[in-house]
């Protein structure tokens, strides 16, 4: 039987929806850990709730889930990995909404993503890392950027690897 407040969710637009998700059900159901929580909450504000927020969760459709990753890809210029991402992200919600029979079918799936390969990201040359680590001699975080540049880490790497070794 449906909670009286779960049952007030009939009508609920995607945003609403999200609010209610995020506020009652994921404290209660700790299944997502917290990191996870935050990167749904975040790609759904910025990719999914623009344009879909205001649709009755009941009348998305697939296409309207292949109309949001198409235009997540031509008119943003998205990659793969961060669409892929954001379905994740929306297929939580939508798959919650489903179980609380706020919708008949889950839209996201069989919904064709884009392949989710990773760019190829710029290099330095040897020279170019050399004349970094020379414009930095005098640097206090020398040794880190030798660290970074032996093995080819980014500078988010290294603050994962010092967040790591705090813990």
């Amino acid at each position: 039987m449906q909670s009286e407040q779960t049952a007030n969710l009939g009508a609920a637009k995607l945003g609403e929806f999200v609010e209610y998700w995020r506020k009652e059900i994921l404290p209660v159901q700790n299944k997502i850990r917290a990191r996870t929580t935050s990167g749904y909450l975040d790609h759904l504000r910025r990719y999914a709730l623009p344009q879909l927020g205001t649709k009755r969760v009941h009348s998305i459709t697939p296409r309207d889930i292949e109309r949001l990753a198409r235009g997540l890809k031509t008119e943003r210029g998205l990659s793969g990995v961060t669409i892929r991402n954001a379905m994740t992200a929306l297929r939580s919600v939508l798959r919650e909404a489903r179980r609380l029979g706020l919708a008949d079918s889950d839209p996201v799936a069989g919904v064709g993503l884009p392949s989710a390969q990773a760019r190829e990201l710029p290099t330095w040359s040897v020279a170019e890392a050399r004349k970094f680590l020379q414009a930095t001699q005098a640097s206090r975080w020398v040794a880190a950027w030798r660290v970074l540049l032996v093995l080819g880490l980014r500078i988010s790497g290294a603050i994962q690897i010092s967040d790591w070794e705090l813990k």
